[in-house]
């Protein structure tokens, strides 16, 4: 039989998420996140409106990436990096969004947090954002999970 986890525990073995502090908690992490990035030096990036058009590839701002993506394209990353808050909606239901009778069965609103470095700091990047799981947010290096593709194709 196995044991059972405490109530107030969670899978990472730190306190459980609880929603009533929802608002709060995501507060925290953004402002750990900037503090984390603007010590090492990475010019903060303003967020835009969800709806602004500055990726034509997409209807609404669904991770920071489509805000970053003219630096990236144009090769203009300031040194060390850039980071930034951002709010996003994804939505599953796009052609039914202007239709009033239809009620979408899938679709979010959350902050993407994000930041952007040159390929050639790919080493130093890599430590900073483990320095931040780590140090700023208490994760153990055996909960991590890095996934980086060589066949995205989006940018």
């Amino acid at each position: 039989m196995s044991e059972k986890m405490p109530l107030n525990e969670g899978i990472s073995g730190k306190e459980k998420f609880d929603r009533t502090n929802a608002r709060e908690t995501v507060e925290n992490l953004v402002s750990d996140f900037a503090e984390h990035y603007k010590v090492i030096g990475y010019e903060e990036v303003s967020e835009v409106n969800v709806s602004s058009g500055v990726d034509p590839s997409v209807r609404f701002i669904g991770s920071h990436i489509s805000v970053f993506k003219p630096e990236i394209v144009e090769q203009r990353i300031s040194n060390p990096g850039e980071y930034m808050k951002q709010e996003c909606i994804r939505t599953k239901n796009v052609r039914e969004i202007f239709n009033d009778n239809y009620y979408p069965s899938w679709g979010s609103s959350f902050i993407s947090l994000g930041a952007i470095s040159t390929y050639d700091r790919l080493d130093e990047v890599n430590k900073e954002v483990i320095d931040f799981f780590l140090n700023k947010l208490g994760l153990k290096f055996d909960d991590i999970r890095i996934r980086i593709s060589s066949v995205d194709q989006d940018i």
